[in-house]
């Protein structure tokens, strides 16, 4: 009798595949699932930080809403983070200035200059 490696409930016909058996995997459909889910099991991104998935999706890096990470909708990616500026008391100031508008100066604060 083989049981899940995952969740110890004993494999039948129903609840694995053929395919699993060939490979000599101990998990049922639903741990499967939820394991390609999690780490994006396709070299996702347990395998490369730099892949943006939104609801287990994967987002193109061409996306004008890109940002690497997993998020459930693009609203948590468009707002990841920001609900720590409150507490955040450390940051950079920066003045910037563009040749088109030589009188204009935009000066402003950022936590993350990277971001």
């Amino acid at each position: 009798m083989d049981c899940c490696s995952k969740c110890n409930v004993e494999l039948t016909e129903n609840n694995t595949n053929a395919h699993y058996k060939e490979r000599t995997w101990k998990i049922c459909k639903p741990c499967y699932n939820s394991r390609y889910f999690e780490t994006s099991h396709t070299s996702g991104i347990a395998g490369n930080p730099k892949r943006m998935y939104v609801n287990g999706k994967y987002i193109s890096r061409k996306h004008p809403l890109y940002k690497p990470g997993k998020y459930k909708t693009f609203s948590d990616a468009a707002f990841d983070g920001t609900y720590k500026l409150d507490s955040i008391k450390e940051g950079y100031v920066y003045a910037i200035t563009n040749p088109a508008w030589p009188e204009w100066v935009k000066i402003g604060m950022a936590v993350d200059a990277d971001d």
